[in-house]
């Protein structure tokens, strides 16, 4: 059932992604780094290409970008944070095919948390991944590009 539901999903984004185009792109959106010694949280989205990116989405109409980052965070696996943990490593345009506003945050954990699940519907995996494993093998460009950005800028790339 779940691998009708990832080919599902990737179908649907194929016939959709030419609208994501146009809507995602007047969009502010969010992603965060979420760090663990020397590891990276990552997801796979349903709607997706099937590859890993970084936990995060849209915010809501008026919504600070470090309150969005937190809901999506928890909405997307479960994990809560207090909005003070989080830093803003970048304020960016992203420069894919699908172009849209982001902030790009980081927060360090002290230990894993017990509670990770992911979202039922959104979310098709969640999982730490070392930082040397993020590759373009099976990571989305979004993904590499703003592992790069964190290790130039992100006050928590310098301490691993």
């Amino acid at each position: 059932m779940n691998r009708i539901w990832v080919i599902a999903g990737k179908i649907t984004y194929l016939i959709i992604y030419p609208i994501l185009v146009l809507v995602i792109r007047f969009t502010k959106r969010t992603r965060v780094i979420v760090i663990y010694e020397n590891k990276i949280l990552v997801v796979k989205g349903w709607l997706s290409t099937g590859k890993w990116i970084l936990p995060g989405g849209g915010l809501h109409r008026n919504e600070l970008p470090s309150i969005g980052a937190k809901r999506e965070l928890l909405e997307e696996t479960n994990i809560k944070i207090d909005q003070e943990l989080l830093h803003v490593v970048q304020q960016e345009y992203n420069s894919g095919l699908i172009k849209y506003q982001y902030d790009l945050f980081e927060t360090k954990l002290v230990v894993i948390p017990k509670n990770i699940k992911k979202q039922n519907i959104e979310i098709l995996e969640v999982k730490w991944m070392n930082i040397d494993e993020i590759t373009s093998n099976d990571c989305s460009n979004e993904l590499l590009e703003m592992v790069d950005i964190w290790k130039n800028k992100g006050k928590f790339a310098k301490i691993n």
